[in-house]
């Protein structure tokens, strides 16, 4: 609930713009959540192992459990706080600044040194990286995503997080070739933030009146809203989403809904507002 009440902070900060009128032969984009949307998500017990393996060397025991815990495992973790930073400012999400925000938070509470946390964190995003073929790609993904590039869509993901790891998750996961871009946190704002979609936007020539669609899986995939752009929501597994997420966004069961050029344009109300 922290993040979702974060996220829609920014929603109602926002009011809703006039709907714009779409297009049909103008340009066409989908905005591509990763984690959890393309590809699952790593357990609990990757995560665990991705931490312990980077800082194994600085904390052990109870210690490690109790920063783990802050870290990834708690309501309102740290990991969550720092992506709320993300949103402040452009290209926030770096090694220093993460690094510099762990220390004071005291993530390691007997650490002093800022380069003990940089080497931390270095390890903790190289794990992931070595740890990335062992994710599953959901059997819906390839699927959308060529029909999306054969309807003419330019894909670009927009991620929470480092490039260097969902790169390499796109790589071995053979999906990289489907993206006209990559768009995360050390080089644009976080995606909760209104700001870093009138910049992604901007910076990949998006107009309105562009067929537009936002594709991901949570509360932070519904930000663009504001900007009257659909979010499309895939609940897989029947994973429960909250109301408000239900509400707002097109709730829809597989990535091959969205095969169908008529559901999306449905999805942008093309059925009352198609032009010639």
């Amino acid at each position: 609930t922290y993040y979702i009440d974060k996220c829609y902070k920014v929603i109602n900060a926002h009011p809703k713009k006039d709907t714009p009128s779409i297009i049909l032969d103008k340009p066409k984009f989908a905005f591509m959540d990763l984690d959890d949307t393309l590809i699952k998500m790593k357990s609990e017990e990757l995560q665990l192992q991705s931490f312990t393996e980077a800082a194994g060397d600085i904390v052990n025991g109870e210690e490690l459990n109790q920063a783990y815990s802050s870290f990834l495992a708690s309501n309102g973790n740290l990991l969550i706080q720092f992506l709320s930073l993300c949103k402040k400012t452009k290209g926030y999400g770096t090694i220093d600044n993460f690094a510099r925000f762990l220390m004071s938070k005291e993530l390691f509470p007997k650490v002093k040194k800022i380069e003990t946390y940089k080497v931390f964190i270095a390890k903790y995003l190289l794990s992931e990286q070595e740890h990335a073929h062992e994710l599953e790609v959901f059997s819906d993904t390839r699927p959308a995503l060529e029909k999306l590039q054969e309807d003419g869509y330019k894909i670009i993901l927009y991620s929470n997080w480092f490039k260097s790891v969902q790169e390499t998750k796109l790589q071995l996961a053979h999906l990289y070739d489907f993206f006209n871009n990559i768009c995360t946190i050390d080089e644009y704002y976080a995606k909760t933030s209104v700001n870093g979609w009138n910049d992604i936007l901007q910076r990949n020539n998006v107009n309105r009146g562009d067929l537009t669609i936002m594709v991901g899986n949570g509360s932070s995939d519904l930000v663009p809203k504001t900007l009257e752009i659909p979010s499309i929501i895939v609940r897989r597994d029947d994973r429960q989403v909250s109301k408000k997420v239900a509400a707002d966004g097109i709730i829809v069961n597989s990535l091959s809904t969205i095969e169908n050029p008529y559901f999306i344009e449905e999805s942008c109300g093309l059925a009352r507002r198609r032009q010639r």
